[in-house]
């Protein structure tokens, strides 16, 4: 077993860069330490709806200047710190304290939320500078240090190794696959580095998962290449730059792969269009399967998220997408994000019935459902059963598409499911999230249960 770093030597070698952050605020958001009642879609952790820099919002009427604090470090002798977006969001006064007990006002250079990165600048001489690492070549395993101010409690340091990499967790930020790792981090240690076993920095802690506000064995930091890349923008000119689709997409499986007849198990399928997004401009359509960006190839969705981020609003770009089984190139306008909200739909229901053969019950959509739910089409499904329900489509789900053609009508429905063999893929809105579930047509294959992402975990949107 290789035995851990020294890490008394990694403490005192980088400690000295990490800084503590105090923000007061204009009373729109609390950025400090947990709270019983985070903010409902808080962006720091959707999955348990629990705040990380324990965000929250009070009522609009309210005054009370409240005030917090994160943490960063020092990457530039020039006093530019780098630290996490959410941690100086809303903040009016900022200060920073160095572990030397220097205290300073800071302003903010820049902030870019869809990364969770910002860039902050103090005034001071001889300024202690943190050791910038290679978040590429960070492995599983790889011995790890966490340095912030947890809780108000400055300079504190624990170690644990890398879980895994090329984690995807929030909904609406930016695509960064994200380092998971087993270090202990809690509200206030946002924006502080972690380091490799040389001290040298190679992330920037950002979310935890938990049900309970603390830290519960899953801790996640942005790569610092990336993050790098965004400060360096934010320098630059105080704001970044990301490309946009305005597509969603999923990961395509080996059921997925069968149902849309593609010769392997790799490409990302479409499953939402926006209107008027440049995707939707350039003919990009619901069922398609991008395989390739540019001369990129695309092997899941955060190889096509992390592709067009990179690309420059304007710029042109050709995707190959395959559709109804044959490779198409399709040329795209990049245009640029139009907010950080995933749209949010909901479709109700009522009782009146149709029925599709011994599987589906559903009827069509009322005009006014369609138009609550912004879809223009595709039926509602009242009951469940057979394949259908094996594979995990439940009542209240609108069916809105079968092997990415449109369906309005019961009657389109048991047709194009009628003209599939083995699986067919059906296109499923349920509550604000649409995703595709293969449905098993033949009698005697095995069933499993397709496990639906619900409303606020992650949903790629690019």
């Amino acid at each position: 077993m290789v035995p851990p770093p020294d890490l008394a030597r990694v403490i005192g070698t980088s400690g000295s860069a990490v800084v503590s952050i105090s923000v007061s605020s204009d009373g729109r958001a609390y950025l400090g330490q947990a709270t019983p009642d985070p903010a409902p879609g808080d962006i720091r952790i959707r999955w348990s709806q629990r705040a990380y820099s324990g965000a929250y919002s009070p009522s609009e009427n309210s005054q009370k200047v409240l005030g917090g604090n994160g943490s960063g470090f020092i990457f530039s002798p020039a006093g530019l710190i780098l630290t996490c977006a959410h941690v100086v969001e809303s903040a009016r006064f900022v200060r920073v304290k160095l572990p030397d007990r220097r205290e300073f006002d800071a302003t903010v250079v820049g902030s870019d939320l869809r990364s969770d990165i910002a860039v902050l600048r103090i005034q001071g001489n001889h300024l202690p500078v943190a050791t910038i690492g290679d978040s590429s070549r960070i492995r599983a395993g790889n011995w790890v240090v966490a340095i912030g101010a947890p809780y108000g409690f400055q300079n504190s340091a624990s170690f644990g190794i890398v879980s895994a990499v090329r984690r995807t967790i929030t909904a609406g930020s930016a695509p960064i696959p994200l380092i998971q790792s087993d270090v202990a981090v809690n509200p206030g240690s946002s924006g502080g580095p972690l380091l490799n076993a040389n001290g040298e920095v190679i992330g920037v802690s950002t979310h935890i998962f938990t049900l309970t506000g603390g830290f519960q064995g899953l801790s996640f930091a942005i790569p610092i290449n990336p993050a790098m890349r965004i400060a360096q923008q934010l320098v630059a000119s105080s704001h970044v730059n990301h490309g946009h689709l305005g597509v969603g997409v999923q990961d395509v499986d080996q059921d997925l792969a069968e149902a849309f007849g593609l010769p392997s198990v790799a490409g990302v399928l479409i499953d939402l269009v926006e209107a008027n997004s440049p995707a939707a401009q350039a003919g990009v359509k619901v069922g398609d399967v991008i395989v390739q960006i540019g001369d990129a190839q695309v092997a899941d969705a955060m190889a096509l998220a992390m592709a067009v981020s990179d690309l420059l609003p304007g710029s042109k770009s050709r995707l190959h997408v395959v559709r109804n089984g044959e490779l198409q190139t399709v040329v795209v306008v990049i245009g640029a994000p139009p907010s950080l909200a995933f749209p949010a739909n909901r479709v109700q229901s009522d009782a009146v019935g149709g029925k599709h053969g011994p599987e589906l019950q559903v009827r069509r959509l009322a005009a006014s459902e369609a138009y609550a739910s912004g879809i223009n089409g595709g039926v509602l499904v009242e009951q469940a059963r057979g394949a259908a329900g094996r594979a995990g489509i439940l009542p209240g789900d609108v069916i809105l598409a079968v092997n990415g053609i449109a369906v309005t009508t019961a009657a389109q429905l048991h047709s194009a499911m009628a003209a599939t063999d083995t699986k067919a893929a059906l296109l499923v809105l349920r509550g604000d999230v649409r995703t595709y579930i293969p449905v098993d047509t033949s009698q005697h294959s095995k069933f499993r249960q397709h496990e639906f992402r619900q409303s606020g975990f992650f949903e790629s949107a690019i």
